[in-house]
């Protein structure tokens, strides 16, 4: 096993996809369709890292990377479609993926994220 990541997208689709594509790839993936249920997981399970949607319907990514830190220094990957909002995940210490990409560069991310 790589590493054990929490994945967070409202984008049941994408989250699915990306679930598969990480589990094929040797990481351990705990899915939440939002950064609520992200937290709830996190009080049960330890995670290398979280990758996470930053505009979703359930609290906004930025928000829940805001809380997640608060709890625990974790690696973190912030995934958008608008680079308007990478400033701040930087500032938070997130590494920032573009949408449209492909698995090899999430998994790229994600390790580079890991150190």
């Amino acid at each position: 096993m790589r590493a054990s990541v929490l994945l967070i997208d409202d984008d049941e689709n994408l989250r699915a996809v990306m679930e598969a594509g990480l589990t094929a790839n040797g990481y351990a993936v705990q899915a939440a369709h939002g950064g609520n249920p992200a937290l709830k997981l996190m009080e049960s399970a330890e995670f290398d890292v979280v990758v996470t949607d930053i505009v979703m319907a359930d609290g906004e990514g930025f928000e829940t990377l805001q809380a997640i830190k608060q709890r625990c220094d974790i690696a973190m990957v912030a995934i958008s479609g608008n680079p308007q909002y990478f400033p701040l995940m930087h500032q938070l210490g997130a590494r920032t993926l573009m949408k449209p990409f492909g698995l090899a560069e999430l998994v790229e991310t994600i390790d580079a994220a890991l150190g």
